[in-house]
């Protein structure tokens, strides 16, 4: 009789402790998935300590713990999960996507080129892998690519604004500059204020030499942000051509104090 009661009530404590465990599992899954990161890292971190989840989720917790630590620019642990992940699940894409997003931010473009290549492969709809590659192809000069990625993005969201203003920024340095304008006009448009897609627009304007209109943007681009070199480059050329010497000197030595190679950027854009 002892012995059936010690079962019954050992049976009636896994009975309630079934629930609990689902609630922790489940309040660990939110915390896992969501924006607070390092909520996000304590929530992954217990579903893949616990040693109970399939390999798919376990993924799963690796990729959201790796973004959380992307948000935090915690990268070489991020890259460790996400490696994780993929190991889990070849098949994940956002976890390729994400980790071309580190080696991008690390300047590692030809690996970030290689892991949105293959996160391309697995899901060809996702117009922000198309936009991140192109934001690539821009920083290694390829324009002509970065056009073609920031089109195909495009297709699938027209009211990429960023995906706009990267397309108007490598037009206007390979001189289709009436495509460019109308990018930055209608990514302004989209979202009013950009300062880098202000001073992209007044980019095209000194290069297509309407030099009131360059002028206007770049001073509105800087009330936005003061320490735009190239926008500080721009205005400082025009000061200088207008004959305001000790003007576009100062403009010029604040934009090369932010960014040292400015001058020898702008030339290879175009502008001297």
């Amino acid at each position: 009789m002892v012995a059936m009661r010690t079962a019954r009530v050992a049976l009636a404590l896994l009975v309630l402790a079934g629930p609990a465990a689902a609630q922790t599992r489940d309040g660990n899954w939110l915390r896992c998935s969501g924006n607070d990161s390092e909520q996000a890292i304590a929530g992954c971190t217990a579903i893949i300590d616990a040693g109970d989840a399939s390999n798919r989720s376990l993924a799963s917790a690796y990729y959201n713990r790796g973004i959380a630590l992307i948000r935090l620019q915690r990268y070489p642990p991020a890259l460790a999960d996400l490696d994780q992940a993929l190991r889990l699940d070849p098949s994940h894409a956002k976890a390729y996507g994400a980790r071309g997003i580190i080696h991008r931010r690390m300047r590692q473009n030809e690996r970030a080129i290689q892991d949105y290549d293959e996160s391309i492969r697995l899901d060809p709809w996702a117009p922000g892998t198309f936009y991140n590659r192109g934001v690539v192809y821009t920083a290694i000069h390829q324009h002509a690519r970065a056009i073609e990625d920031f089109d195909r993005a495009l297709v699938l969201q027209p009211d990429h604004a960023d995906a706009l203003g990267g397309r108007c920024w490598s037009a206007a340095v390979i001189d289709r500059l009436e495509q460019a304008l109308a990018d930055c006009t209608e990514a302004l448009r989209l979202q009013p204020g950009r300062s880098g897609t202000l001073s992209s627009r007044g980019f095209i304007h000194l290069k297509a030499g309407r030099l009131d209109s360059a002028i206007a943007d770049y001073d509105a681009a800087l009330r936005f942000d003061p320490r735009l070199p190239l926008a500080l480059y721009g205005r400082g050329i025009i000061r200088q051509r207008r004959g305001d010497t000790d003007g576009g000197a100062a403009d010029i030595a604040a934009a090369k104090s932010i960014r040292p190679t400015v001058a020898e950027d702008m030339a290879r854009f175009g502008v001297r």
